[in-house]
């Protein structure tokens, strides 16, 4: 496939495969998975693109042991409340993710994947949103680990050394955690309602032989019919928490109006519980601090991260210095004489 066949075709909507194509950094939505930086991810450029955590880091397993993580405060936070009626953007109630268009099981389990999806498929002919937002900081190396042994092997002795990297390491790696926290609700509303009426009014004359007799008609036929039927999609990314359900009678419209409620109160005070969480782990919102790499799956743990920040691996020195050493691969860099950027990656807000 060419950059052509990546391009998106909508612009609301991330490609990963765009994304791969290019190189860029990628930010997916996360859960409470642990999840430890230096993880990678294998990008699959397909018609239909997935993305698959692999289970094998490129990172020396000893470099990462000793490496030590970076919290550097951010704060931000928005509110959008959103309604529309017929047929609306989709975008109207959802900032889309390249989750969008990620595959596998290691996305399911993410609300704000699965309302960004509600989104894109529901087709209420009333509906309302409410999101809201909040960042906290981040976490990252403080100094980028280094590539393993074998990793650096296979790129200065391959033959095709992107393609047998990529299928045994993936193209991407976890590089910081984005933390913060969402919660989101979305109600929708369809109506479907008929009228029939029917009125004769008038007489009839008969006449049988000599007799006579006149009757008078007067009809009414009323007839009505209404449908009516609610939907609700939401997610709290503290809680871990999302549900979507429709309803069609009462008693499931006043469950549907109690769930919603509920979520509504978790995002009035979403800022206090992201702090009360930050308080747990010690990660003080006005200060930058510093941690041991092995702690960092317990951040997932408390729902702190909001967002993974993955970065590819072609970016980085290491990688780039082991497929240009002593090959032809170098001698083609100075014939067409154009730039080498490389990386040494300190990550900030």
């Amino acid at each position: 496939m060419t950059l052509i066949d990546d391009f998106p075709r909508d612009p609301f909507f991330p490609s990963l495969n765009y994304a791969a194509s290019c190189l860029a950094p990628i930010t997916l939505p996360w859960t409470q998975e642990p999840i430890a930086l230096g993880s990678s991810l294998a990008v699959s450029r397909s018609r239909q693109p997935s993305g698959q955590l692999k289970d094998i880091s490129a990172f020396s397993e000893s470099s990462l042991q000793q490496s030590t993580l970076l919290f550097t405060p951010a704060s931000g936070g928005e509110t959008v409340e959103t309604t529309t009626l017929g047929s609306a953007s989709s975008t109207d109630h959802a900032s889309f993710s390249v989750a969008a268009s990620v595959g596998g099981s290691f996305l399911g389990a993410s609300g704000r994947v699965q309302y960004e999806k509600h989104c894109m498929s529901g087709r209420a002919a009333l509906q309302s949103s409410v999101r809201t937002s909040q960042r906290i900081g981040t976490i990252s190396f403080k100094e980028m680990p280094h590539l393993s042994v074998e990793a650096i092997q296979l790129l200065r002795r391959s033959s095709e050394p992107d393609e047998e990297f990529a299928a045994r390491y993936g193209q991407y790696f976890v590089a910081a955690y984005m933390l913060g926290a969402a919660n989101a609700v979305l109600v929708g509303a369809n109506a479907a309602s008929q009228s029939f009426d029917k009125s004769i009014t008038g007489h009839v004359t008969v006449k049988v032989f000599f007799a006579q007799g006149t009757k008078q008609i007067n009809e009414q036929e009323h007839s009505h019919s209404q449908v009516a039927s609610g939907s609700f999609t939401g997610f709290d990314t503290l809680s871990n928490w999302t549900d979507n359900r429709a309803a069609w009678d009462m008693r499931s419209y006043n469950e549907l109006t109690t769930i919603s409620s509920e979520n509504t109160l978790r995002a009035s005070i979403l800022g206090r519980r992201l702090r009360e969480k930050a308080s747990d782990l010690k990660l003080d919102a006005y200060c930058e601090s510093e941690m041991a790499w092995k702690e960092s799956e317990t951040v997932c743990r408390q729902g702190l991260v909001y967002e993974l920040l993955l970065l590819p691996y072609a970016k980085l020195y290491d990688y780039a210095q082991a497929f240009w050493h002593e090959s032809e691969r170098t001698k083609e860099m100075l014939t067409i004489g154009g730039p080498l950027c490389l990386l040494s990656l300190n990550l900030k807000c």
